[in-house]
């Protein structure tokens, strides 16, 4: 009997081996992708791994970078198009987390610099809707913003990593419109003007820490109507303070098309 048995194990087990190692990457009769699914780079590093079913992924996927190193961890949530989501570099540092929806951003997502969150967005089927932030190692905000539909709308804030608020910009529909404040540490106002479909318009005052104002340029759509007031210490200092917007690294440094990470 028990040779029987061996005899039987000898025979069954090189096929149940053999089906095991076959038994990934399937589609079904209507070509739609089912199971356990494994892709390589060319170098034969996996690419990824993962589960399909009926063509759809599902449960727990893994995708790789070419030097074999984690680059996105997805879950799918059941009954759902929706997936959580952690991206990481090509040294298998995490730099972003949030929600996909489909194959776009959706939801709140963070980033980040090794450990450090440096930023924060909200999404909408892919586009950024309501408020963003830039964050100072401190954890303070660096920036505060506010969009809708993938623009900019409301009040953008930007601050002292004192946290004591440094400007203060409206914008309409991606557009800078209207009131414009700069201040100084203190809390004391150094620029004030106006814009209009994002051109300066109207009077902006430059005032010193004290409160005194230092010069006025006056201007309509854009065009400065008094430039005699310029001289050469006053027009490096408007464009060293134009120059040092956007200094901070945006959010969207830091997500490298995320949507990348979840092609085949």
């Amino acid at each position: 009997m028990k040779k029987l048995i061996f005899l039987f194990l000898a025979i069954v087990t090189p096929f149940t081996f053999l089906f095991a190692q076959t038994a990934i990457n399937q589609t079904d009769a209507n070509g739609h992708k089912q199971g356990k699914w494994i892709g390589k780079y060319a170098n034969g590093i996996v690419r990824y791994e993962g589960s399909f079913a009926d063509d759809k992924p599902v449960g727990e996927w893994k995708r790789f970078h070419e030097n074999g190193k984690i680059k996105a961890h997805l879950c799918h949530i059941p009954n759902t198009d929706k997936a959580t989501a952690e991206l990481f570099d090509s040294n298998g540092v995490r730099y972003a987390k949030g929600n996909f929806k489909g194959t776009v951003k959706d939801s709140t997502w963070n980033y980040y610099n090794n450990t450090q969150l440096v930023g924060q967005e909200n999404f909408s089927d892919g586009i950024k809707n309501g408020r963003s932030f830039i964050f100072f190692e401190n954890g303070i905000p660096a920036t505060e913003s506010n969009w809708a539909n993938g623009l900019l709308n409301g009040v953008s804030r930007s601050f002292y990593s004192s946290g004591k608020k440094k400007t203060e910009t409206m914008f309409q529909q991606g557009k800078r419109q209207g009131l414009n404040l700069v201040y100084y540490e203190s809390g004391q106002s150094q620029i004030t003007g106006q814009y209009t479909s994002d051109e300066s318009d109207g009077t902006w005052k430059f005032m010193d820490e004290n409160g005194n104002v230092k010069y006025e340029l006056k201007y309509k759509a854009g065009v400065l109507l008094n430039p005699e007031v310029v001289d050469r210490i006053q027009a490096d200092e408007f464009k060293a303070f134009d120059r040092a917007r956007g200094k901070l690294r945006d959010p969207q440094d830091f997500s490298q098309s995320p949507e990348e990470y979840l092609r085949n």
